[in-house]
């Protein structure tokens, strides 16, 4: 298992932020950007990484990456971005906004 898909909800999410980030700094966005790319390139390969959030549904995990979360979960052969949270949000309430 080598690839990520990024759902809508994540890509709003990682959108977002990378606005924000770039209001005060493009440069940090950028970086940001490529790290989180490493992130889950490397999640790819270690999918028991992070800590299991059954009550979001089966097989959901998430990771901290910075001040965020980053929740994926393994599927047809693919790892799959489902949200990044910030950590400070209620998580089960961020769940349900998109």
């Amino acid at each position: 298992m080598n690839h990520f898909i990024l759902s809508p909800s994540a890509g709003t999410d990682i959108e977002g932020i990378f606005g924000f980030i770039s209001k005060d700094n493009p440069e940090a966005a950028i970086q940001w950007a490529t790290a989180l790319q490493a992130k889950f390139t490397f999640l790819t390969t270690h999918p028991q990484v992070g800590r299991p959030f059954p009550s979001l549904g089966p097989g959901i995990r998430a990771i901290p990456f910075g001040r965020y979360l980053l929740f994926f979960k393994f599927e047809h052969e693919a790892m799959q971005v489902l949200r990044v949270i910030h950590s400070a949000r209620d998580i089960k309430q961020a769940w349900r906004d998109v």
